[in-house]
């Protein structure tokens, strides 16, 4: 099984400083009645969390295929490109570009839950590059502002998504400025919010952890404009 899985991962090229993997859909999700997906708001504007999107088997199939894919040292994006800033940033990430199979369950998932207009935009999938961190101790994600990912100008991401694989580790919250609130990570919640020029898109970080070791998923909520002749 190991090795058949191995055949499955290759790599597509790099970007970020870092790899980026392929895969043919290596995830098993449930069939089974779930528990329905709970959203709570939160005192960011714009920001909620939905909880109960994976469940505790569908997120450590995910650890154990990224660990197989493997981690490298996550860079920061600056006016000279990407380059190694640990008093900024120094967890590990790994980079997949997902077929559809992979990320339609979950977008098939919280979709109900998410905003599907804004500014004249039309939502419909999650971000296909899906970013995994991964945070041993004393490591952190410093303050800052999420960018948009952009197909083209009238396609973009508008909304940062973030499920939370683990929680059993100590410190690692994610703080939002400037309220000072922490959304403290539990397995397979997801953590939504704007990102990018969106006049509400929150600075926040990710505190550094203590104890053991948190994985986290990254992706981008896209969106469509109505009107394309605009752009």
């Amino acid at each position: 099984m190991e090795a058949e899985l191995e055949k499955l991962i290759t790599v597509g090229g790099r970007e970020s400083g870092i790899n980026v993997f392929n895969s043919t859909n290596p995830i098993t999700y449930t069939s089974q009645p779930r528990t329905p997906i709970r959203k709570v708001a939160t005192p960011i504007e714009g920001a909620f969390l939905l909880y109960d999107v994976l469940t505790p088997e569908e997120c450590q199939q995910f650890i154990d295929l990224t660990e197989k894919m493997g981690y490298e040292e996550a860079m920061v994006d600056t006016h000279d490109g990407m380059v190694k800033m640990p008093e900024r940033r120094n967890n590990e990430r790994v980079l997949w570009r997902a077929t559809a199979d992979v990320w339609e369950p979950i977008w098939e998932r919280v979709a109900p839950h998410i905003p599907n207009a804004i500014n004249m935009c039309d939502t419909y999938c999650l971000n296909e590059r899906l970013r995994f961190y991964r945070y041993d101790k004393e490591e952190m994600f410093g303050a800052h502002y999420d960018q948009c990912y952009m197909l083209e100008p009238w396609d973009r991401s508008l909304l940062t998504f973030i499920v939370y694989l683990t929680d059993d580790f100590e410190g690692g919250g994610t703080m939002f400025y400037p309220k000072l609130f922490e959304v403290r990570p539990v397995k397979g919640m997801a953590c939504i919010f704007f990102h990018g020029e969106h006049e509400r898109s929150p600075e926040h970080e990710g505190m550094v952890v203590t104890k053991g070791r948190k994985y986290v998923l990254r992706s981008d909520v896209m969106y469509r404009a109505l009107n394309t002749e605009k752009f």
